[in-house]
């Protein structure tokens, strides 16, 4: 009796194990591990450039007056640049909505663009302020004409100033 307890012990052990693992490799194979969420989004794509861009229509404007800001290669006013960076070290967005004493973007790094709901009461950059240029796989708020958008750069191409993005778009107070 004891070794047909222990061999039935056993094969139970052995099934839960093989469960175990079986949820291992689904979850690995899957990419739904929590370190894989990282720079994850549902939004909409486009192309930032230099011409402009809409975020409440989604496009180009042709008018560069009806766009929310543009991609320039150049650190926007009113900030500075970091210890070592200069002219064409890398992409910034200008948002049209910036002032004198503030520039109204905020990195947010590497998060899910779905898990955002609020908008940022405190922004980066401003007078005297450094501000890095825009970073892959970084997630940002920014304000817009019309609303606010937060968007995932997906990549920066450094010679036509176009980042490609998915974002959001919210004319309210919260994403």
């Amino acid at each position: 009796m004891n070794k047909e307890k222990a061999l039935l012990i056993s094969v139970k052990q052995i099934f839960l194990i093989g469960i175990m693992c079986l949820g291992l490799i689904t979850t690995i194979g899957t990419g739904s591990g929590d370190d894989d969420k990282n720079g994850s989004s549902t939004g909409t794509e486009a192309t930032l450039k230099h011409e402009g861009f809409d975020f409440s229509a989604g496009v180009v404007p042709e008018n560069g007056e009806d766009s929310d800001g543009d991609t320039i290669n150049w650190v926007p006013d009113p900030s500075m640049y970091l210890d070592g960076a200069s002219y064409g070290d890398g992409v910034w967005w200008r948002s049209k909505e910036n002032t004198a004493s503030e520039n109204f973007s905020k990195d947010l790094g590497e998060v899910d663009l779905d898990s955002l709901t609020d908008i940022p009461t405190i922004w980066d950059g401003g007078t005297g302020i450094a501000l890095i240029s825009l970073q892959e796989n970084h997630v940002y708020i920014v304000k817009c004409k019309d609303g606010y958008a937060a968007f995932l750069v997906k990549s920066i191409d450094l010679d036509t100033w176009d980042v490609a993005v998915d974002y959001i778009y919210t004319s309210g107070t919260s994403f």
